[in-house]
């Protein structure tokens, strides 16, 4: 009996992860509806930070497993989570807040 899955392996999902995607959280607050999310690596660590309403936001705790991504970050002294799930190059999910999940959707930046 042979199994086959389309799971995509941490390793590749940080790699195919890599760059800018374009995220819309239309139930967000006005100024943090849209942004950009920018998966990185810096001195050897996957590291991802978050560019809305003129700030940047430093994210912590990144993790990949199987399809799924997770990381926290303050947004104006508040904690949130985002979980997301890795599907057919998109990322969606939610970002979990203290007042509630709030849904997002991320493409991947297209060149300028």
């Amino acid at each position: 009996m042979v199994c086959s899955t389309s799971v995509v392996h941490a390793a590749d999902l940080k790699k195919d992860l890599k760059g800018a995607w374009q995220y819309e959280a239309t139930q967000a607050p006005y100024e943090y509806q849209k942004g950009q999310i920018v998966f990185y690596e810096e001195e050897g660590a996957a590291k991802v930070k978050i560019l809305t309403n003129g700030e940047t936001i430093k994210a912590k705790n990144l993790k990949v497993e199987n399809n799924q991504v997770t990381f926290d970050f303050y947004v104006d002294y508040e904690y949130c989570k985002a979980v997301l799930k890795y599907n057919e190059k998109k990322l969606s999910g939610k970002v979990q807040t203290s007042e509630g999940d709030i849904p997002v959707t991320m493409t991947r930046k297209k060149a300028e």
